[in-house]
């Protein structure tokens, strides 16, 4: 029973909480990468199984062993003592087996070199989108939260950038959101640091050619980075912040979460 109260943790850790509800979610794409990668491996242990079970039995006597025998060269323990051990008799020393020299160059550059490192891209790519939705709903919660306490309706809400809002809100899905927020970012980043400034956003906001003009106070940019939490030391913020404040937003105000 204790090790359910160490699983209490997640529910109180935010940020492990965030974690792993990103890794389950991934889980079913880089499921899909890793079936891709597990048939591979399956028919190179048939190849293998009849090519060498008569030269090496004890690594290529049946499928099972073949199976375990080509996991094995998959972590590269060894491969090298495996592929000499299946050289035909014939060949000296000093010769290369073309046979077991193709067997085993294929199946390490095919599963080694590019399918290992496809799913672990997928993982990486999938988690990152995972923490990214993770941290937008919880701002999404947070915001609600906020508005139940004042008593304000999300009908009632109104936001400092309602126009920008409603002209970005007119996606069409989510990487289209993405490509007009980094437009956006490169338009009001003047000095073309990388991050985006209260005074940078205030002003590029206030030229930009909206009716009525977005006129943003201090209080509202800290209001929007979640009083400086979302803000980098210097208290700007990065393309990364912008996208999930803006994100957030967008989908409040279109009513899409």
């Amino acid at each position: 029973m204790r090790i359910f109260r160490i699983l209490r943790l997640f529910n109180k850790m935010r940020a492990l909480r965030t974690i792993i509800n990103a890794l389950l979610k991934a889980i079913p794409i880089v499921g899909q990468a890793f079936i891709i990668m597990m048939l591979c491996v399956f028919v190179f242990a048939i190849v293998g199984q009849d090519l060498f079970q008569d030269l090496n039995p004890n690594k290529f006597g049946n499928f099972k062993v073949s199976l375990y025998t080509v996991f094995e060269i998959c972590t590269l323990d060894l491969w090298s003592v495996t592929a000499e051990s299946v050289k035909d008799p014939k060949y000296g020393s000093d010769d290369v087996d073309p046979t077991s020299a193709i067997f085993f160059v294929v199946l390490i550059v095919a599963c080694v070199w590019i399918l290992i490192p496809v799913v672990v891209a997928v993982l990486v790519d999938n988690f990152s989108m995972s923490c990214r939705a993770e941290e937008e709903q919880a701002i999404i919660d947070e915001e609600n939260e906020r508005m139940k306490r004042l008593g304000i309706s999300k009908a009632k809400a109104h936001s400092p950038i309602q126009p920008l809002l409603e002209s970005l809100s007119k996606f069409k899905n989510s990487e289209d959101l993405g490509n007009k927020i980094q437009s956006l970012f490169k338009v009001l980043d003047c000095d073309l640091g990388g991050t985006l400034s209260f005074q940078e956003m205030a002003d590029g906001l206030r030229k930009m050619n909206f009716s009525p003009a977005i006129m943003i106070t201090q209080d509202d940019f800290a209001r929007m980075t979640r009083y400086g939490e979302m803000c980098d030391e210097e208290g700007c913020l990065t393309p990364e912040q912008v996208g999930v404040i803006l994100s957030v937003a967008c989908l409040t105000c279109s009513g899409k979460f």
